[in-house]
Formats: C-alpha cells, sequence, structure tokens
C-alpha cells in the first residue's frame, strides 16, 4: 500500500512509500497528552489514534482513501460536567521547503504580484492569517507541494460543525504547517472589501457537558509527474470526493433568448450618430435601474461591445431578423468610425472623446477582445453573403501591430498609448492578444501571425504559469487573478488543434487546473435570513474573481466550453464535468420575469447580478446589485456549444 499511518512521539505520521511526509500534531486542547494508536485498529483499514487529559479525549478515525490520501474524522469528548466553549485544530506539519503553497481563491504562492492591499504572505504584522472556510473554492483548503509531492487538507461538507472552519498557512522551523481551525474566524484582521480590512472574529464552537463533537476532513497525497504538478491531483480529488451535479436555471436557448433581449431592450445607447452597448445598469437615486453615467462604453471586458455586436449578427444569421443584424452591424461601424488608429490600434473606451478627455491607455484585454470579435464578426458577414472587409481591416490592425510590438520581456504587456509606446509592462493580460493573432493566421494563412503567438504563448506558460504569477487581467484590480489565464486555455486548445502537438495539451491541462482553483467544489451554507439563501443560490461550479475580489461571479459562462473542448481533446471526462458545473450555476440568477429576487428589487428580464457574496466580503449573503453588460455577452458566446451537447446526449 502506498500509504501508511504511523505513531511518532505524540503525533501521528502519514507515510507515502515508505518515507513519512506529513506529522498530524497533537491538537491544542491535548497539547501535553500521550498519543495512543489502537492496538489492532488497522485490521478494518482504520487506524484510531487518541489523546486524553482531564478535560478533553480526542480520537482521530483515520482511514486510508487508496493510494490518494486519507479521512480523518476527529472527535473531541468533553470529559467535563459543564459546556465548553472550545477551539480544535487539525494541523499537518511538512518537513522541507514549499515549492507551491495555494489557499485556492485567496492566495497563490503568498500574492507577491501586484500592488493590491489584499492578504499578502502567511502571516500579517507575525501573526498567521487565518481565513474563514468558505472564502477558499475547496472548504477550508490549504494545498503544499514540496520534492515533488502535494498535501490538501480540506474538510468535508457532510456535516455543518465540519464546515464552520477556517484555515492557514503557518511557516515553522523546518517546515509548513497546514491548519484548519474550528470554529470559523479570520484573524489577525478580516478582509471585507477591496483593499480593505475590518477587525478579527471567531465564531462559537460549544461542546456540551459530557457531549462530543464530530469534525471531518481530507488529506489529499498526490504526486508530481513528467505530465502533471502534485496539486492537480489534489482539486481533481477534491471534486471527485465534494463535486455534485449543478442544475441551470434556464436551457441554453432559453439563455440566448433571455440575454438577447435585455441587450435589445435595456443596453442600447445612441451617441450622435455613434450607436453603443451600454456597460450595464445600475441603481440611481430612487432605487430604479439606469444606464451607469459613467466609463460606459467599452469595446471588450466588462462593456463587451464588440462581442455583443457580434453575437446580434450571430443571432440575425439564424433567425432571418434584419433588424438584429443592424443593429449589430452598427454598433461595429461606430467603433471602426471613432476608435480606430492610423498604427492599427483602436480604443478601447470612447467615454474620453465623447466628454473631450484625453485618452491615457489601451490595455491588451480590452485590444485582444477587439481584435477577436471584429475577426469574429467578419466571418459571420461572410457566413451570410454580406462580408464587410473593414471588420477584418480592424481586427487585422491590431494583430498587425503587435507583430512588431512587445514588452521588454518579449510579452505583450498590459497598456498602450494611442501613438503605440508601451506604457505598463507587467502582468499576464497580454496573452488576450494570441487566440485573435492564431485566428488572423487562418484568416489570411500568414504565418507571421502563428509565430508570433506560438512565441508568445510559451512565454506566458514558461514565466507566468510556472510561477503561478498569474495577473492584471482583472483590470479593476491588481492582482493574481483568474481572468489573466483564461486566454491561454483557449489558445492553447486552438494551437493543438492547429498543429497537433501533445505540448498543447498538456500546457491546456496545466492552466485549466490553475482556473479549477477558482471554482468552488461544495455548496457555501447559506443562511434563509440572506437574499441568496432564499434564492437557492448553489456555489458549486461557482468561480471566485480574484486575490483582492472575494465574490463569485458568472465567469464560468465563458470558460465553460473551453473546459469541456479540453475534455473532448483529452478524453478525460473530469473537465467535461467541471465544465458542465461551471456554465449550468452561471445561469444562476439570469433573470427572467418569473422569478423575483428576494432583495425586493425588480431586475429586468435577462438581466444577471455581477457579484454574488457568498462569503465574508461586502454583504455576506447579498449580491452586489450591478446588472453589468459582460454576463449577457458569454452566454451568447456560449449556448450554442452547451446546446450541442444536449443535442448529442439525446441523439
Amino acid at each position: 500500500m502506498a500509504i501508511s499511518i504511523l505513531l511518532q512521539g505524540n503525533r501521528w505520521a502519514v507515510a507515502y512509500q515508505g518515507k513519512a511526509i506529513c506529522y498530524v500534531e497533537p491538537p491544542e486542547i491535548a497539547a501535553n497528552a500521550e498519543a495512543r494508536m489502537d492496538d489492532g485498529s488497522s485490521d478494518s483499514g482504520v487506524f484510531i489514534v487518541s489523546w486524553e487529559n482531564d478535560s478533553f479525549r480526542v480520537h482521530d478515525s483515520v482511514k486510508i482513501k487508496g493510494s490518494e490520501g486519507v479521512c480523518i474524522k476527529r472527535r473531541v469528548e468533553n470529559l467535563e460536567h459543564e459546556a465548553k466553549c472550545v477551539v480544535v485544530d487539525l494541523t499537518a506539519y511538512r518537513p522541507g521547503s514549499p515549492e507551491y503553497t495555494i489557499i485556492p481563491g485567496v492566495q497563490y504562492q503568498g500574492n507577491h504580484w501586484g500592488t493590491g492591499k489584499e492578504p499578502k504572505g502567511l502571516e500579517h504584522n507575525g501573526e498567521p492569517w487565518r481565513f474563514t472556510g468558505t472564502r477558499t473554492t475547496l472548504p477550508g483548503a490549504t494545498v503544499v507541494e514540496m520534492e515533488g509531492l502535494a498535501t490538501g487538507l480540506f474538510v468535508s461538507t457532510s456535516s455543518l460543525p465540519s464546515v464552520a472552519v477556517s484555515c492557514s498557512l503557518e511557516m515553522a522551523p523546518g517546515g509548513i504547517k497546514q491548519r484548519l481551525i474550528w470554529p470559523w474566524g479570520e484573524a489577525p484582521l478580516t478582509y471585507v472589501d477591496r483593499d480593505s480590512y475590518g477587525p478579527p472574529w471567531e465564531g462559537n464552537l460549544t461542546i456540551p457537558a459530557m457531549g462530543a463533537v464530530e469534525l471531518e476532513a481530507y488529506l489529499g497525497i498526490s504526486p508530481s509527474s513528467e505530465r502533471l504538478h502534485g496539486w492537480h491531483g489534489v482539486f481533481r480529488q477534491g471534486w471527485r470526493i465534494l463535486g455534485s451535479e449543478v442544475l441551470p436555471w434556464h436551457a441554453p436557448e432559453e439563455v440566448r433568448d433571455l440575454c438577447r433581449q435585455w441587450v435589445q431592450n435595456y443596453l442600447v445607447a445612441q451617441e450622435g450618430e455613434l450607436t453603443l452597448f451600454s456597460i450595464g445598469l445600475s441603481l440611481d437615486e430612487e432605487r430604479k435601474w439606469v444606464q451607469r453615467p459613467v466609463w460606459r462604453y467599452e469595446i471588450g471586458w466588462c462593456g463587451q461591445n464588440a462581442s455583443l455586436a457580434a453575437s446580434m449578427l450571430e443571432w440575425s444569421l439564424e433567425s432571418g431578423d434584419p433588424e438584429v443584424w443592424e443593429l449589430g452591424a452598427r454598433v461595429l461601424d461606430s467603433w471602426v468610425a471613432a476608435g480606430s488608429l492610423d498604427n492599427g490600434l483602436m480604443l478601447t473606451h470612447l467615454d474620453p472623446i465623447l466628454e473631450g478627455r484625453a485618452v491615457y491607455g489601451l490595455d491588451t484585454c480590452n485590444l485582444g477582445a477587439a481584435a477577436l470579435q471584429y475577426l469574429r464578426a467578419y466571418d459571420i458577414s461572410k457566413r451570410a453573403g454580406k462580408e464587410r472587409v473593414e471588420w477584418l481591416k480592424a481586427g487585422l490592425g491590431i494583430c498587425g501591430f503587435f507583430l512588431e510590438h512587445g514588452s521588454e520581456k518579449g510579452k505583450f504587456g498590459k497598456l498602450w498609448s494611442v501613438r503605440g509606446e508601451l506604457l505598463e509592462g507587467e502582468g499576464t493580460i497580454g496573452c488576450y492578444l494570441i487566440p485573435p493573432l492564431i485566428t488572423a493566421w487562418r484568416h489570411t494563412g500568414d504565418k507571421r501571425y502563428l509565430d508570433r503567438a506560438v512565441d508568445e504563448f510559451w512565454a506566458y506558460i514558461d514565466d507566468d504559469l510556472k510561477t503561478l504569477m498569474i495577473g492584471a487581467g482583472a483590470l479593476d484590480t491588481n492582482c493574481i487573478d483568474k481572468e489573466s489565464a483564461f486566454p491561454l486555455l483557449r489558445a492553447a486548445n486552438m494551437l493543438y488543434e492547429e498543429t497537433a502537438d501533445e505540448r498543447y495539451l498538456i500546457a491546456a491541462e496545466h492552466v485549466g487546473y490553475y482556473l479549477i482553483t477558482w471554482m468552488y467544489h461544495y455548496d457555501v451554507p447559506l443562511s434563509d435570513t440572506t437574499v441568496l439563501g432564499r434564492m437557492g443560490y448553489r456555489t458549486t461550479g461557482g468561480t471566485t474573481v480574484s486575490a483582492q475580489h472575494h465574490h463569485i461571479d458568472p465567469w464560468g459562462a465563458l470558460m465553460a466550453p473551453e473546459m469541456i473542448r479540453l475534455g473532448q481533446l483529452t478524453g478525460d471526462d473530469y473537465w467535461h464535468q467541471v465544465g458542465v458545473a461551471m456554465w449550468n450555476q452561471s445561469t444562476i440568477g439570469i433573470w427572467d420575469g418569473k422569478r423575483e429576487c428576494p432583495d425586493g428589487i425588480p431586475r429586468p428580464s435577462g438581466s444577471q447580478d455581477e457579484g454574488w457574496c457568498q462569503t465574508v466580503w461586502r454583504e455576506p449573503g447579498e449580491t452586489t446589485k450591478w446588472l453589468v453588460a459582460w454576463p449577457a455577452a458569454f452566454h451568447l458566446e456560449g449556448w450554442r456549444f452547451m446546446s450541442s451537447l444536449e443535442s448529442d446526449s439525446t441523439a
């Protein structure tokens, strides 16, 4: 057997292939007690280790789960004749120097990339950070990899006492400690909003007189291989143990119709001769939904004007509706007319020129989205027999600029001036230009586009992904995030389809596993006193945003098709499962006029709140009340692919 349990002093150890790799220390409430292992307990495949003092008896029932780790059931008995309020810890010590440390959805390598003021490092003013388990995408999880072996410590969701946990990573002499701490709480501060902190807090765990509490956790163990890192396997284990089916609120065709109607009825804006899409609706002083009055028009990222316009064309091509075509074409033409620059670039926001202000810079997230969607729109126009060469020119103009320009580090950088000068070079955000470069190669056959895409792809993979320093794509932050990695998954799938080179498939898996760390593998318990609790909101499959923003958003709508495509390319059903979970979860909260939001504020049909506060963040259990454009754009891009899966399953 690859895993065995050993007693060493007053702690027990997990041995892997004959070598002790991890030591479970006595809980602090029984710190000075002698550890005992029941004779013959291993005969049943379950090892019983216990500690006892005058006040408490602690039993660890440890069951080996094949070669993947152990399930730990910790029973704490109160031996006194009065109730006791307690703190129970489960601490696993690993000797050595970590190569990777992850608190999924919260910290990656200590969050040392970026200028944000999110929790950085493993401690603050000498005190270890302690995060409530609902912040982490595996409940209460910490993941450590060293010497080719990863361990992931997280709790079971089978009982509320187990879920009401917090977690911590602590450097210790000669190694690192992975800790679960009951009850849940946060210290030395609580991260309550972007770059903002509140006081520490702690819940309550009371054991009745002569009573007991039972807690359950998993210690996953996963070795590295030539193909994958060990921590990748920890998340596969987490999904296998905790994952569950998520039912969508709407079928793909319903998603299409709701989102299209929402865009047509609420987001269209006219600025003189320009037809544009508003970035979204916010509440005015009278608590009515109005188009947001500032930073209104964006070609990609949150505003997604180019994507929405291309989707209007696509729907017209399918439905024969000429008005929808006209709307999409007017928006695309408006951006070409107002935003095209002589150097091939395009303005990413139109508010500055509409308001007579100077344009500071053009970010590569928006530029990549613009190039990709204009090439998509051109392709649709050809299929419709209405070829619009100016849309091809717009897409190729951006791609052509980046054939000749990049940062000193051989990447595309973050921000460029309208004159084509690099303003900010840091971050992974420039990889948004790789998919349109591959698309430009497909349209033109000019191998320069493909060669540039390949060079940049490996630059981001070998630098940013390898170190988990992936950031700058979430433009309202400057930190490690999920958005910055997604174009690398799309690009890897595309490059594998172009070349059949296995290296791209391996790279796609690496990116996919990174993105999975941002996906909730379980349902956070939500109180019926909250909006999310009353609406039956589920977190499984939902993706949290970034190290600075700890709420869930519907970004899974964009990632799901590429995850599922990765499953098709590899034959690995895991990617199909998580992709479907992402898509289905992303449809929760698309309002249809039948369901009402429990906060009493009616939403327009087809709209969707951007943020869902599933943890101790802003207003826990509430929405962010911001009906932004991008969820509809991503759903309109992906509904057809998801619908084809349903058709295949019923064929």
